[in-house]
């Protein structure tokens, strides 16, 4: 990461710490079963839009649990990887042009009927790791160069549950870069602080383990 300030550690003692312990047998359930029904799908996706496959293994267990018809009614975030409308646009009119490859499940999806497509499994995963990547890729490219991988991760996961434009208003110096990642994170609300902290638990449970 970048150099903290000391003025912007306040607030960092709330951020959850990480910790890597070994998977129990219901996660490990959970896990064969998103590996055994969507693993196809989501090597493609990892493949098109350049986003480790145990990421988007994670994010789906996290946001899901593997349950395709997923739904939180408030956000109206949808299906395996939680994926909201908004996300789906920013796909379509900002990630799918400029050379960027898109898979076809992406380009032939109905943003119409987005609902019913996003309960589509396969059309599900493309879109959120699609979004994650337009996240990572495009939004916060030139911003993470220097911050170490990890950090590029959690900073990521961190604007696809928070919202980029939270961390453009909320995470940046007085030069318009980046602060510690950290520092972000104990700006956020409990329930983002939370999903960073699950997610990249879980992925390092995934690496550790080897499934």
């Amino acid at each position: 990461g970048t150099p903290a300030d000391e003025n912007m550690l306040k607030g960092f003692e709330d951020v959850p710490s990480i910790k890597v312990e070994e998977l129990d047998t219901p996660s490990r359930n959970i896990l064969d079963n998103i590996n055994q029904k969507y693993g196809l799908s989501i090597a493609e996706a990892s493949s098109t839009y350049s986003i480790p496959v145990n990421l988007i293994k994670s994010i789906i267990y996290i946001e899901s649990k593997g349950d395709p018809e997923a739904y939180n009614s408030g956000s109206g975030a949808t299906g395996l990887m939680q994926v909201k409308l908004v996300a789906l646009t920013d796909v379509k009119q900002k990630y799918c042009i400029e050379g960027r490859i898109c898979s076809d499940v992406i380009n032939n999806l109905n943003i119409n009927d987005y609902w019913a497509e996003l309960m589509n499994s396969e059309k599900n995963i493309h879109v959120g790791t699609a979004y994650y990547s337009l996240i990572r890729n495009v939004y916060l490219r030139d911003s993470l160069i220097g911050f170490t991988e990890d950090d590029s991760i959690k900073y990521s996961l961190l604007a696809y549950n928070w919202g980029i434009g939270n961390i453009n208003n909320n995470c940046k110096d007085n030069n318009g870069r980046l602060i510690a990642v950290d520092n972000c994170i104990s700006k956020s609300p409990n329930e983002s602080k939370n999903y960073v902290s699950k997610v990249f638990n879980i992925y390092n449970q995934i690496y550790n383990s080897g499934l």
